[in-house]
Protein backbone atom coordinates (compact mmCIF):
# COMPACT_ATOMS: atom_id res chain seq x y z
CA UNK A 1 0.00 0.00 0.00
CA UNK A 2 0.91 3.81 -0.43
CA UNK A 3 -0.17 6.65 1.48
CA UNK A 4 0.73 9.84 2.07
CA UNK A 5 3.82 10.75 5.05
CA UNK A 6 2.54 11.79 8.67
CA UNK A 7 4.24 14.16 10.70
CA UNK A 8 3.12 11.90 13.85
CA UNK A 9 4.58 8.97 12.48
CA UNK A 10 7.06 10.22 10.24
CA UNK A 11 9.98 7.48 10.13
CA UNK A 12 8.23 5.50 12.64
CA UNK A 13 5.20 3.27 10.42
CA UNK A 14 6.94 0.06 11.02
CA UNK A 15 5.04 -2.06 13.82
CA UNK A 16 2.21 0.29 13.75
CA UNK A 17 -0.95 -0.30 12.76
CA UNK A 18 -3.46 1.50 9.83
CA UNK A 19 -7.13 0.45 9.55
CA UNK A 20 -8.81 0.26 6.68
CA UNK A 21 -12.37 2.69 7.26
CA UNK A 22 -14.03 3.49 3.84
CA UNK A 23 -13.57 3.20 0.64
CA UNK A 24 -13.12 6.46 -0.86
CA UNK A 25 -12.80 5.85 -4.98
CA UNK A 26 -13.23 2.34 -6.16
CA UNK A 27 -10.79 3.02 -9.14
CA UNK A 28 -8.31 5.89 -9.48
CA UNK A 29 -4.67 6.59 -10.92
CA UNK A 30 -3.05 8.49 -7.99
CA UNK A 31 -0.08 10.16 -8.36
CA UNK A 32 1.27 8.43 -5.25
CA UNK A 33 1.34 5.54 -7.60
CA UNK A 34 2.99 6.14 -10.85
CA UNK A 35 5.86 8.44 -8.65
CA UNK A 36 6.67 5.92 -6.37
CA UNK A 37 8.61 2.79 -7.32
CA UNK A 38 7.26 0.21 -4.43
CA UNK A 39 4.50 -0.40 -5.80
CA UNK A 40 3.89 -3.77 -8.20
CA UNK A 41 1.02 -2.71 -9.59
CA UNK A 42 -0.21 -0.16 -12.27
CA UNK A 43 -2.44 2.76 -11.62
CA UNK A 44 -5.17 1.90 -13.57
CA UNK A 45 -5.15 -1.08 -10.93
CA UNK A 46 -5.25 1.02 -7.55
CA UNK A 47 -8.53 1.83 -4.98
CA UNK A 48 -8.49 4.42 -2.71
CA UNK A 49 -9.39 3.80 0.79
CA UNK A 50 -9.81 6.17 3.58
CA UNK A 51 -7.62 4.39 6.39
CA UNK A 52 -6.52 5.44 9.79
CA UNK A 53 -2.90 4.83 11.32
CA UNK A 54 -3.24 4.22 14.62
CA UNK A 55 -0.12 3.55 17.16
CA UNK A 56 -1.89 1.65 20.28
CA UNK A 57 -4.55 -0.45 18.78
CA UNK A 58 -6.71 -2.24 21.16
CA UNK A 59 -5.25 -1.27 24.36
CA UNK A 60 -6.59 1.21 26.53
CA UNK A 61 -4.63 4.11 27.09
CA UNK A 62 -4.90 7.64 27.00
CA UNK A 63 -1.82 8.16 24.47
CA UNK A 64 -3.46 6.37 21.44
CA UNK A 65 -3.09 8.98 18.80
CA UNK A 66 -4.48 8.56 15.15
CA UNK A 67 -3.81 10.37 11.58
CA UNK A 68 -6.59 9.99 8.81
CA UNK A 69 -4.72 9.27 5.24
CA UNK A 70 -5.52 7.53 2.14
CA UNK A 71 -4.53 4.23 1.20
CA UNK A 72 -3.73 3.42 -2.58
CA UNK A 73 -3.87 -0.06 -2.59
CA UNK A 74 -3.72 -2.74 -5.57
CA UNK A 75 -7.39 -3.35 -6.96
CA UNK A 76 -6.21 -6.67 -8.84
CA UNK A 77 -6.13 -8.32 -5.41
CA UNK A 78 -10.17 -7.51 -4.53
CA UNK A 79 -11.90 -5.61 -2.60
CA UNK A 80 -10.38 -4.61 1.09
CA UNK A 81 -12.80 -5.57 4.36
CA UNK A 82 -13.79 -2.33 5.69
CA UNK A 83 -12.54 -2.17 9.52
CA UNK A 84 -9.59 -4.80 8.45
CA UNK A 85 -6.65 -4.31 10.31
CA UNK A 86 -3.11 -4.05 9.32
CA UNK A 87 0.31 -4.32 10.72
CA UNK A 88 3.00 -2.42 9.02
CA UNK A 89 6.30 -4.77 8.33
CA UNK A 90 8.16 -2.51 6.46
CA UNK A 91 8.59 1.05 4.61
CA UNK A 92 9.79 2.66 1.61
CA UNK A 93 10.19 7.01 1.45
CA UNK A 94 8.59 7.80 -1.86
CA UNK A 95 8.86 10.94 -3.78
CA UNK A 96 6.43 14.06 -3.10
CA UNK A 97 5.65 13.08 0.18
CA UNK A 98 4.19 9.53 0.25
CA UNK A 99 5.71 6.22 2.03
CA UNK A 100 5.43 2.74 0.50
CA UNK A 101 4.07 0.58 3.33
CA UNK A 102 3.95 -3.52 3.16
CA UNK A 103 1.64 -4.66 5.42
CA UNK A 104 0.02 -8.04 6.89
CA UNK A 105 -3.18 -8.45 7.58
CA UNK A 106 -4.63 -8.85 11.11
CA UNK A 107 -7.41 -10.94 12.51
CA UNK A 108 -10.10 -8.44 13.39
CA UNK A 109 -10.41 -10.75 16.45
CA UNK A 110 -7.04 -10.25 17.73
CA UNK A 111 -7.55 -6.02 16.57
CA UNK A 112 -10.51 -6.48 19.31
CA UNK A 113 -8.65 -9.09 21.84
CA UNK A 114 -10.70 -11.43 21.64
CA UNK A 115 -9.51 -15.05 21.88
CA UNK A 116 -8.23 -16.78 18.80
CA UNK A 117 -10.60 -19.47 18.97
CA UNK A 118 -13.71 -20.80 20.89
CA UNK A 119 -13.93 -20.84 24.50
CA UNK A 120 -14.83 -23.60 25.98
CA UNK A 121 -16.19 -23.01 30.02
CA UNK A 122 -16.42 -26.25 31.70
CA UNK A 123 -19.44 -26.58 34.25
CA UNK A 124 -20.43 -29.15 37.02
CA UNK A 125 -22.52 -31.44 34.61
CA UNK A 126 -20.15 -32.03 31.70
CA UNK A 127 -19.14 -35.85 30.91
CA UNK A 128 -16.10 -37.68 32.98
CA UNK A 129 -14.11 -36.83 29.47
CA UNK A 130 -14.78 -40.35 28.04
CA UNK A 131 -15.73 -38.19 25.31
CA UNK A 132 -18.53 -40.99 24.41
CA UNK A 133 -16.47 -43.29 21.81
CA UNK A 134 -16.60 -46.25 21.60
CA UNK A 135 -12.90 -47.18 20.02
CA UNK A 136 -13.92 -47.62 16.43
CA UNK A 137 -12.19 -44.97 14.37
CA UNK A 138 -14.58 -43.52 11.27
CA UNK A 139 -12.77 -42.08 9.35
Amino acid sequence: MVARESKLFENNYVGQFVIVADVKTKRASPNAVTTCEFPNWSANETWVYNGVFVDNIGKESTSQQSVRTDLYMDGSKGEIEIGQPFIINDMDLCPDGYVGLEAQSVPTYAANGQPVGPTVTESDDESDGSGGSNGSDES
